[in-house]
């Protein structure tokens, strides 16, 4: 649903210039890019170091209740994902006829 409504705005990611001069970015946001910034703690307030959240030097943005709200959203989804992708998995096991496999 979020990632519908994202699209149908045209949100996109920032527009950079490297040293060079061309450009890149500005593409639409993928399931991994708004994945991360929904998991991304500094909208809490906080920051990661080594994998322990501290508190940082910033307001949060996002109250505690709702981002909790979106973990648990996620990782439900995650866990779904997981268990579509099982028989794929056991199709695709490493020396199994459907794995790819480079010829040289």
């Amino acid at each position: 649903m979020l990632q519908a409504e994202i699209d149908k705005h045209r949100i996109v990611s920032k527009s950079r210039k490297r040293d060079n001069g061309s450009a890149y970015g500005g593409q639409p946001l993928g399931r991994g890019a708004l994945y991360a910034m929904l998991s991304n703690r500094l909208y809490r307030g906080e920051i990661v170091h080594k994998g322990i959240a501290h508190p940082g030097q910033h307001d949060p943005i996002i109250d505690e209740v709702l981002f909790n709200d979106v973990q648990e959203i996620l990782a439900a989804n995650r866990a779904t994902w997981s268990v579509a992708l099982m028989p794929m998995r056991r199709r695709c096991s490493p020396g199994s006829s459907s794995m790819p496999t480079a010829t040289g």
